[in-house]
Order: structure tokens, then C-alpha cells, then sequence
């Protein structure tokens, strides 16, 4: 999980580049210049679009993928679009009161998906089901 210090530092950058008039590709590469850790990137955009940065206790059914080599957390994937989300997927009351949320959550709960907790930043994207999408913190 990215560390709280280099995510503020990520949104911080991206506050930066876009009071500095850059496209946001353009800034990306300016600051990066190669691949980083798929966080890193979302911390940056974040602070670009002027989200806000608020670190708060999430929680989702079934442990964080993370990456084989690494260990860092992988983004959760849409297999219905077959492509990955714009962060770890999670559960919180309104949603878990949808249909969407409620089938969600009975098929974790049949599948003895066990009920996590975490830290992380709203990402302000939402998954093919309508959960917020968030960037795990440690």
C-alpha cells in the first residue's frame, strides 16, 4: 500500500501541475517520467482534479489483490467489462442498500468471503456495480 507521506506528495504534485497550466498526460510525464505503482498515478490525478484528500476506514468482502512481485495492491477488476476499475472496490451503507449492493453482498457472504477493513482515499470513481472505488493507504 502506497504510505500516506508519498500519497500526499502525489496530490500535492498534481495540485502543483495543474496551477501550472499543464495538461494532465503532459504532467504525468513531467513528474513520473516512467511507470509507477498504479496508486502513485491516482494520487496525482486526484490532487489535479481538485478532489478532495481524505483518508477514512473502508471496508470490502475478500483481502486486497496485490501484485505477484511486488506485494502492492492491485486495482479491483470489472470482469463483467473485462477490464480493471479505477481503484479497490468497497462497500459503505447506501450502496450495500441498492439491489446491486444487497446481491453484492449476499453472494460474498454465500461464498464465505470474509468482511476486511482498511484505509484509503475516495477516488470519486464508482465500479461497474455503483460501489466507490478507493486507494488503499497504509
Amino acid at each position: 500500500m502506497i504510505a500516506r507521506e508519498d500519497a500526499e506528495r502525489y496530490y500535492q504534485a498534481g495540485v502543483v501541475a495543474k496551477a501550472a497550466g499543464h495538461e494532465l498526460p503532459e504532467a504525468l510525464m513531467d513528474y513520473f517520467g516512467h511507470y509507477q505503482d498504479w496508486s502513485a498515478y491516482a494520487c496525482f490525478k486526484l490532487g489535479f482534479a481538485a478532489q478532495p484528500f481524505e483518508i477514512k476506514i473502508w471496508e470490502r468482502y475478500g483481502e486486497i489483490r496485490t501484485e505477484r512481485y511486488s506485494g502492492q495492491p492491485l486495482p479491483s477488476y470489472n470482469h463483467l467489462d473485462d477490464r480493471p476499475e479505477h481503484g479497490v472496490s468497497v462497500i459503505y451503507p447506501d450502496w450495500a442498500n441498492t439491489v446491486h449492493g444487497m446481491f453484492y453482498i449476499a453472494h460474498a457472504e454465500t461464498r464465505g468471503r470474509k468482511r476486511i477493513s482498511f484505509r484509503g482515499i475516495d477516488t470519486g470513481h464508482y465500479g461497474g456495480d455503483g460501489e466507490p472505488l478507493v486507494i488503499p493507504v497504509a
